[in-house]
Protein backbone atom coordinates (compact mmCIF):
# COMPACT_ATOMS: atom_id res chain seq x y z
CA UNK A 1 0.00 0.00 0.00
CA UNK A 2 2.66 2.37 0.77
CA UNK A 3 3.50 2.28 -3.08
CA UNK A 4 0.25 3.09 -3.45
CA UNK A 5 0.79 6.66 -1.85
CA UNK A 6 3.53 7.50 -3.42
CA UNK A 7 1.17 8.19 -6.62
CA UNK A 8 0.64 11.25 -7.65
CA UNK A 9 -3.05 11.30 -7.87
CA UNK A 10 -5.89 13.29 -6.02
CA UNK A 11 -7.75 10.82 -4.73
CA UNK A 12 -6.98 7.04 -4.46
CA UNK A 13 -9.84 4.37 -3.92
CA UNK A 14 -8.13 1.38 -2.26
CA UNK A 15 -10.04 -2.33 -1.31
CA UNK A 16 -9.28 -5.10 0.80
CA UNK A 17 -7.36 -3.42 2.75
CA UNK A 18 -7.31 -4.91 5.96
CA UNK A 19 -5.57 -3.64 8.60
CA UNK A 20 -2.76 -0.91 7.84
CA UNK A 21 0.33 -0.91 9.12
CA UNK A 22 1.61 1.72 11.59
CA UNK A 23 4.39 2.63 8.57
CA UNK A 24 1.30 3.47 6.66
CA UNK A 25 -0.59 5.43 9.41
CA UNK A 26 2.11 7.51 9.93
CA UNK A 27 2.20 8.10 6.10
CA UNK A 28 -0.96 9.07 6.49
CA UNK A 29 -0.65 11.11 9.70
CA UNK A 30 -0.95 15.05 7.74
CA UNK A 31 -3.09 13.49 5.09
CA UNK A 32 -7.37 13.32 4.36
CA UNK A 33 -8.24 9.36 4.70
CA UNK A 34 -10.98 7.44 5.26
CA UNK A 35 -10.46 3.60 6.21
CA UNK A 36 -13.04 1.71 6.79
CA UNK A 37 -11.74 -1.68 8.49
CA UNK A 38 -13.52 -5.12 9.17
CA UNK A 39 -13.97 -6.85 13.12
CA UNK A 40 -12.73 -9.83 11.77
CA UNK A 41 -9.47 -8.48 9.85
CA UNK A 42 -10.51 -8.80 6.18
CA UNK A 43 -11.77 -7.16 3.29
CA UNK A 44 -12.19 -2.98 4.31
CA UNK A 45 -11.41 -0.29 2.11
CA UNK A 46 -9.55 3.46 2.16
CA UNK A 47 -10.15 6.74 0.48
CA UNK A 48 -6.82 8.74 0.19
CA UNK A 49 -7.16 12.23 -0.92
CA UNK A 50 -3.80 13.75 -1.94
CA UNK A 51 -5.16 17.38 -2.58
CA UNK A 52 -5.55 19.83 -0.14
CA UNK A 53 -8.82 21.87 -2.06
CA UNK A 54 -10.60 18.57 -1.63
CA UNK A 55 -12.17 19.07 1.54
CA UNK A 56 -14.53 16.22 3.54
CA UNK A 57 -17.61 17.88 4.39
CA UNK A 58 -18.76 14.97 6.56
CA UNK A 59 -17.90 11.83 8.46
CA UNK A 60 -17.84 8.87 6.43
CA UNK A 61 -20.91 7.21 6.68
CA UNK A 62 -21.00 2.97 6.59
CA UNK A 63 -22.73 1.65 3.30
CA UNK A 64 -21.62 -2.19 4.45
CA UNK A 65 -19.30 -4.07 6.60
CA UNK A 66 -16.57 -3.11 4.14
CA UNK A 67 -17.00 0.80 2.74
CA UNK A 68 -18.11 4.03 3.84
CA UNK A 69 -19.29 7.21 1.67
CA UNK A 70 -17.60 10.54 2.25
CA UNK A 71 -18.84 13.88 0.72
CA UNK A 72 -16.41 16.07 -0.41
CA UNK A 73 -16.12 19.97 -1.34
CA UNK A 74 -13.78 19.92 -4.84
CA UNK A 75 -13.95 23.71 -4.42
CA UNK A 76 -16.58 26.70 -4.10
CA UNK A 77 -19.98 25.67 -3.96
CA UNK A 78 -19.30 22.02 -5.69
CA UNK A 79 -19.30 19.01 -3.60
CA UNK A 80 -19.39 14.81 -5.09
CA UNK A 81 -19.99 11.59 -2.68
CA UNK A 82 -16.79 9.39 -2.81
CA UNK A 83 -17.00 5.89 -2.31
CA UNK A 84 -14.28 3.02 -2.07
CA UNK A 85 -16.86 0.27 -2.66
CA UNK A 86 -16.29 -3.11 -1.92
CA UNK A 87 -19.08 -5.98 -2.33
CA UNK A 88 -17.36 -9.53 -1.15
CA UNK A 89 -19.99 -11.59 -2.58
CA UNK A 90 -21.33 -11.90 -6.17
CA UNK A 91 -25.01 -11.12 -5.47
CA UNK A 92 -28.24 -9.11 -6.87
CA UNK A 93 -29.18 -8.98 -3.69
CA UNK A 94 -25.85 -7.71 -1.94
CA UNK A 95 -25.82 -5.42 -4.93
CA UNK A 96 -29.22 -4.22 -4.47
CA UNK A 97 -28.75 -3.61 -0.35
CA UNK A 98 -25.75 -1.69 -1.19
CA UNK A 99 -27.70 0.41 -3.86
CA UNK A 100 -30.31 0.94 -1.51
CA UNK A 101 -28.06 1.97 1.28
CA UNK A 102 -25.80 4.71 -0.72
CA UNK A 103 -29.41 5.90 -2.32
CA UNK A 104 -30.77 6.63 1.35
CA UNK A 105 -27.75 8.63 2.27
CA UNK A 106 -27.14 10.60 -1.21
CA UNK A 107 -29.99 12.97 -2.15
CA UNK A 108 -31.41 12.06 -6.20
CA UNK A 109 -30.44 15.72 -6.87
CA UNK A 110 -26.93 14.89 -6.13
CA UNK A 111 -26.13 11.49 -7.79
CA UNK A 112 -25.13 12.64 -10.74
CA UNK A 113 -22.33 13.68 -8.36
CA UNK A 114 -21.24 10.48 -7.34
CA UNK A 115 -17.95 8.44 -7.89
CA UNK A 116 -18.17 5.15 -6.75
CA UNK A 117 -14.73 2.98 -7.26
CA UNK A 118 -13.97 -0.32 -5.72
CA UNK A 119 -14.34 -4.35 -6.09
CA UNK A 120 -17.57 -5.30 -7.17
CA UNK A 121 -16.55 -8.97 -7.52
CA UNK A 122 -18.43 -8.94 -10.77
CA UNK A 123 -17.18 -9.53 -14.42
CA UNK A 124 -18.97 -6.75 -15.96
CA UNK A 125 -17.63 -7.37 -19.50
CA UNK A 126 -19.89 -10.31 -19.10
CA UNK A 127 -23.28 -8.89 -20.36
CA UNK A 128 -24.92 -12.21 -19.89
CA UNK A 129 -24.70 -12.22 -16.01
CA UNK A 130 -27.57 -11.07 -14.39
CA UNK A 131 -26.04 -9.08 -11.35
CA UNK A 132 -23.94 -7.15 -14.64
CA UNK A 133 -27.25 -6.24 -15.94
CA UNK A 134 -28.70 -5.14 -12.60
CA UNK A 135 -25.65 -2.85 -12.38
CA UNK A 136 -26.15 -1.12 -15.69
CA UNK A 137 -29.86 -0.58 -15.01
CA UNK A 138 -29.08 1.23 -11.55
CA UNK A 139 -26.22 3.09 -13.29
CA UNK A 140 -29.19 3.83 -15.87
CA UNK A 141 -31.17 4.75 -13.61
CA UNK A 142 -28.86 7.33 -11.39
CA UNK A 143 -28.00 9.18 -14.70
CA UNK A 144 -26.95 9.07 -18.29
CA UNK A 145 -22.97 10.04 -17.85
CA UNK A 146 -23.22 7.15 -15.14
CA UNK A 147 -21.41 3.88 -16.25
CA UNK A 148 -20.51 0.70 -14.92
CA UNK A 149 -16.07 0.64 -16.11
CA UNK A 150 -13.39 -2.17 -16.06
CA UNK A 151 -10.12 -0.27 -15.80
Amino acid sequence: MSSLLKLDQNITLVQEVWNPSSDILKILQDKNYFIKRRPDGYGGSAIFINDDRLKPLSDPIQINDDSHIVKISIGGDRNMWISSLYINRKSKKSLLDTVSKIQSIVPPTEWQYLLLGGDWNINIQDKQDKVTQTLNIVCKIWGSQSQAVDV
